[in-house]
């Protein structure tokens, strides 16, 4: 896991939004939704909003340099540890949009079904 160290004391200080899984399902197609997971693991168990793009911890700074300074971000995980670390990771690089889901892609997935079924078929 990739650690926190080299975060500015500014990137770390400041309060990270965090979604609910149910929050995120009503405005996923209003943000990038940024699974942050390894590869295999994305392969394997697949983020539940299907729009999501993965692009894990290790190239989050290079991807996320060529995004526009203002794109809402989500970022997630299994369990939430990863999607906060990647969040303070994109805030660190000044993005000032960015949030981190607060659950697991189980909620997140009962959530979408729920309330976004679209979401799931994307």
């Amino acid at each position: 896991m990739q650690h926190l160290s080299h975060l500015s004391e500014a990137a770390r200080s400041r309060a990270l939004p965090l979604l609910g899984p149910s929050t995120l399902a009503g405005i996923w197609n209003d943000v990038l939704v940024v699974d942050v997971r390894p590869e295999a693991a994305a392969l394997a168990e697949p983020c539940p909003i299907g729009s999501a793009l993965n692009v894990p911890l290790s190239r989050l700074e290079p991807a996320a340099a060529c995004w526009p300074a203002g794109l809402p971000i989500v970022t997630v995980s299994r369990s939430g540890l990863r999607a906060a670390v990647g969040a303070l990771v994109l805030r660190s690089m000044g993005l000032p949009q960015v949030g981190a889901l607060n659950g697991t892609l189980d909620e997140l997935h009962a959530a979408a079904e729920r309330t976004a079924p679209q979401a799931l078929e994307e």
